[in-house]
């Protein structure tokens, strides 16, 4: 069977001749090891020729999406002296983020978000309801043939506003204090771009080929109260939910923090799955308590704690590993993921996930 194969059984609940491995992979590790070990990418993006390299299935991501301003904002972006400057001009005020890298983590934190406070509703709902955006099928779809065979294709959609402010847009202390101090404007503001998410998903569900839908959620409840998800993310998931469903497809949200809290509040909530059920000590749940909580028909990608590749010696890996598969080996709806490989990652960690699962 393909790498693709085995994923799409679990994601039917069939029984394979083997557990399905779904990484996610960080991108400087992907390009480091690739140069490292002379792989020829053969076109291929780093992190696909990578996962062939291990044994393991790729995410796939999808399509291409062109995006166009309001003919009355103008978005300027500016990168300098290792910072990304952002800067929004709206008939309602100017917005301006800065991302800064950080060489440790390999990536750019944000410093400084677009939103600052109530004073810069009206600018980003203008700014974020005004875009437009378009994608091209058949440029996807050559992108897409050459690999199709290792991995699944997954459309990444918006996160729910709440989260997407606290990741994206505010900062979590102030997307809390904005909610609470003035919850209203907050809230109108949150409806106004779920409803953009919206269009942006119907848009993308005519792609040719999709295996699951994931926007990047990020739920936890160190990020999220279950009170919170409960009364404001939750009904935004199941809008996403039942329109993706209408279509056809599959409904597996990126949620990757402490779920123990949160999860009686999604025993009914719509989804097909979970991707990147994180154990402690990095979240707080295990791929068997999802599984207890919510049922024999979601498919539960994760069960293993991707720090571990760079924190841990060899024998604790394998022997974690062993810990996290052990509970679930039997489960067809079971697939083996993580949430980022980083770049400080020990490649010899990282190699022992193929042994561990061959000798299942």
């Amino acid at each position: 069977m393909t790498h693709r194969a085995h994923v799409l059984a679990a994601l039917r609940g069939e029984k394979t001749d083997r557990i399905p491995w779904l990484p996610e992979i960080n991108g400087v590790f992907a390009q480091r090891q690739v140069a490292a070990l002379g792989l020829d990418a053969g076109g291929m993006s780093p992190w696909v020729r990578l996962a062939l390299e291990i044994g393991a299935a790729s995410f796939l991501s999808g399509p291409f999406v062109r995006e166009e301003m309001a003919p009355d904002v103008q978005r300027e972006v500016v990168k300098t002296d290792g910072a990304i400057v952002e800067r929004i001009t709206t008939p309602h005020g100017v917005l301006q983020s800065r991302r800064v890298w950080d060489e440790n983590a390999c990536t750019h934190f944000c410093h400084e978000f677009l939103i600052k406070g109530p004073q810069d509703y009206e600018a980003f709902e203008h700014y974020y309801v005004g875009r437009r955006f378009t994608t091209d099928a058949q440029v996807f779809q050559a992108a897409l043939e050459p690999v199709l065979d290792y991995g699944i294709v997954a459309l990444a959609v918006p996160a729910t506003p709440y989260m997407d402010c606290i990741m994206n847009y505010v900062g979590i202390e102030a997307t809390m204090y904005q909610l609470f101090d003035h919850r209203k404007a907050f809230l109108h503001l949150a409806d106004a771009m779920h409803q953009k998410n919206l269009e942006y998903c119907r848009m993308l569900l005519d792609a040719p080929v999709i295996d699951i839908v994931r926007p990047f959620e990020d739920t936890s409840s160190m990020l999220c109260s279950p009170e919170t998800f409960e009364r404001i993310c939750k009904p935004h998931l199941q809008d996403y939910a039942e329109l993706i469903h209408s279509r056809g497809h599959r409904f597996v949200p990126h949620m990757c923090g402490h779920l123990k809290a949160i999860l009686p509040h999604m025993r009914d909530l719509d989804i097909d799955g979970i991707e990147a059920v994180t154990p402690p000590p990095t979240g707080d749940c295990t791929a068997r308590a999802v599984r207890d909580a919510l049922g024999a028909d979601k498919v539960i990608i994760g069960g293993f704690d991707a720090a571990s590749f760079a924190r841990d010696p060899l024998d604790r890996v394998v022997r974690e590993l062993r810990n996290a598969i052990e509970p679930m080996r039997d489960d067809p709806r079971f697939v083996l993921g993580n949430e980022e490989i980083s770049p400080a990652a020990k490649w010899e960690n990282v190699l022992a996930v193929a042994e561990v699962l061959k000798s299942l």
